[in-house]
């Protein structure tokens, strides 16, 4: 009986310590081989930071199994046996192994060549979280933390050095990605939500619209524009696809017992176009609109609308004209307003006309200010 506690305790044991020889190389290698790890320093971090004795040969037979594990091949071609005087012991080499041997002299190193996420990748993402602007800073730092988990130390240590700090405004709601998941879940389940619609006051205060009415809403889809992250539902009341923000969205529930309606108006929407042809995804009545820019104002005009489908002809030496599916709003006067008296609004003549009554109300409530001086 003794003896088979001890054996239990054995198996136990070598078990605990390949998952530890693995989060070694994990943390303290990269897929490039220009951070490797030495078979000493691999039994000296057992011994300090896991209280572990190990010897090179139980390193060598560790990174076998580690690998047989990883990146499994044929029985027969898994590794070679040589005699030695002692007896036999395994020369593990793998064709094509996870954890790569890479010997100088009389010194053997190792190094994790793949991982799910390039260090390159890992910063993407951590710099995507980082100006998300309805991620909360406290739902940011905890999501970088897990984010830096995905690369070894040196690189997390850089990631965390060469921040490059961006003064956005980010969301003070702690919920929005619990609020995320509430939303996909009645996606899923083709269920509408009910939830408060926040607002600030003058006081920096959010104060749910509407008196504190709820909002019944289909939920269709969910997109990000300009850091933000934005519920695409259908509001019966107005008959059309509507953008809420999540982060200011608040005791959201599922009507698990209703169907989502709107789906027509939905699939009249190219969920790809509307960042192009909406505006801070102010929504409103869509139009072919056609506009006329100076020729210095081409890459302005491809940024905000992207070089499929949008055609530039030409209109005199100096300057283009392009047609696109705009949702008229305020939001899209403000843009073309912004680009000066380089670009203009053609037609439809409507649009055109409501165009200069927007330029005429900012430049009275100026005038208005001025005259008070």
């Amino acid at each position: 009986m003794e003896q088979e506690k001890k054996e239990v305790n054995r198996y136990g044991e070598n078990r605990y310590r390949l998952l530890c020889v693995k989060k070694i190389i994990e943390d303290y290698t990269d897929e490039t081989g220009r951070d490797k790890i030495k078979t000493k320093e691999i039994i000296s971090k057992l011994k300090e930071d896991y209280e572990i004795e190990a010897g090179p040969r139980t390193i060598i037979r560790d990174i076998y199994y580690l690998n047989e594990f990883l990146d499994p091949v044929p029985v027969n071609e898994r590794f070679e046996e040589e005699e030695k005087p002692n007896g036999k012991y395994i020369r593990h080499e793998y064709r094509n192994p996870s954890i790569v041997k890479a010997s100088r002299g009389k010194e053997t190193s190792y190094y994790l060549k793949e991982r799910d996420f390039l260090y390159s990748e890992v910063r993407l993402i951590a710099d995507a979280i980082r100006s998300a602007k309805f991620i909360s800073e406290d739902d940011s730092n905890a999501l970088l933390k897990k984010v830096y988990g995905l690369t070894n130390k040196n690189n997390q240590s850089a990631l965390k050095r060469h921040i490059t700090r961006i003064d956005r405004v980010k969301s003070t709601s702690k919920g929005s990605l619990d609020i995320v998941d509430i939303i996909y879940k009645a996606i899923a389940g083709n269920n509408q939500l009910k939830f408060k619609y926040m607002e600030w006051t003058i006081n920096k205060t959010l104060e749910p619209r509407k008196g504190g009415a709820f909002y019944l809403i289909s939920p269709w889809a969910v997109t990000w524009d300009d850091g933000k992250y934005y519920l695409l539902g259908y509001d019966n009341n107005y008959d059309q696809i509507r953008p809420y923000r999540i982060d200011k969205i608040s005791e959201v529930t599922v009507l698990e017992q209703s169907i989502r309606e709107g789906r027509t108006a939905f699939e009249e929407y190219n969920i790809s176009e509307i960042a192009k042809n909406t505006f801070n995804m102010f929504f409103g009545k869509k139009e072919r609109v056609r506009m006329r820019f100076h020729n210095s104002l081409s890459g302005v005009v491809f940024d905000r609308f992207g070089t499929d489908g949008t055609v530039c002809m030409k209109d005199g030496a100096d300057h283009f004209i392009t047609v696109r599916e705009i949702s008229v709003s305020p939001q899209y006067f403000g843009w073309i307003a912004g680009l000066g008296g380089k670009a203009t609004i053609v037609s439809p003549n409507y649009v055109a006309e409501e165009y200069a009554e927007y330029l005429k109300s900012i430049y009275s409530a100026q005038q208005e200010i001025l005259n008070k001086k």
